[in-house]
């Protein structure tokens, strides 16, 4: 890689952090947006889980 195609790489680089820092808001939002999700689906697993695991306590009780 020469010099030139180094300064274009770093000019594209740039460019492109300019654009996201232009679009920090809307950026900012789905890291929280992606978090919020891992959140609803550790909600609705962990219930689930937990009803799974009384069910099998009940089941070896019960011997079925």
């Amino acid at each position: 890689m020469d010099r030139s195609n180094l300064r274009q790489l770093f000019g594209s680089l740039f460019w492109l952090m300019a654009i996201f820092a232009a679009l920090g808001q809307t950026w900012a939002v789905w890291p929280m947006t992606i978090a919020g999700l891992g959140w609803l689906v550790l909600w609705l697993a962990l219930p689930g889980a937990a009803l799974g695991a009384l069910l099998a306590v009940i089941a070896a009780v019960t011997g079925r």
